[in-house]
């Protein structure tokens, strides 16, 4: 334990011995830069040249794929324009998109006739089936009406109707003979 608190001490000190080092040394360092040359202000005119040789290029540079190909008909900038976010740089000839345009509205408006006049007839053609099926029933109802006042009937004429035939035979054998 004493041997691990000797260590400890000696890293303390150590690091204190480095941190007033650094503070003494800054304190030494003279608080000009050699090379800086320093005057008082005064109004004038200054004026440099600088001369110099070679090829001269722009820092960024940016190719623009446009979305659509055609005429251009108007330029809005020039080379060297500083140009903003959404800007117009250029106009296309549009005849042919107007054009397009228009023939799709009426292409539109064909169809939107012919929807309306196809649910016209189809609304036309259901009220005429319901009115059908309407008096179907109205007859069907009569029937069932008619053959519950008389269930008979039915029997009654196959009755009649196997009575004529039996007459009809026997005259037929009369005449025969």
């Amino acid at each position: 334990m004493k041997r691990k608190s000797v260590i400890v001490a000696g890293i303390v000190v150590l690091v204190l011995i480095g941190i007033g080092g650094y503070i003494w040394q800054s304190q030494q360092t003279p608080t000009t830069t050699p090379g800086i040359q320093t005057t008082t202000v005064r109004r004038g005119s200054l004026s440099a040249t600088v001369s110099a040789a070679g090829n001269v290029s722009a820092v960024n540079q940016i190719a623009i794929p446009f979305q659509t190909s055609g005429i251009v008909t108007k330029v809005n900038v020039t080379v060297g324009s500083v140009v903003k976010k959404d800007q117009v740089l250029l106009e296309l000839d549009d005849t042919d998109l107007r054009l397009a345009l228009r023939t799709a509205q009426t292409n539109l408006n064909s169809a939107e006739a012919s929807y309306e006049q196809t649910k016209t007839e189809l609304q036309y053609a259901l009220r005429n089936a319901q009115a059908a099926w309407e008096s179907a029933k109205a007859n069907l109802d009569a029937a069932v009406a008619k053959n519950a006042q008389n269930p008979n009937a039915l029997l009654i004429a196959r009755a009649s109707l196997d009575k004529a035939t039996v007459t009809l035979q026997q005259a037929q054998a009369e005449y025969n003979k």
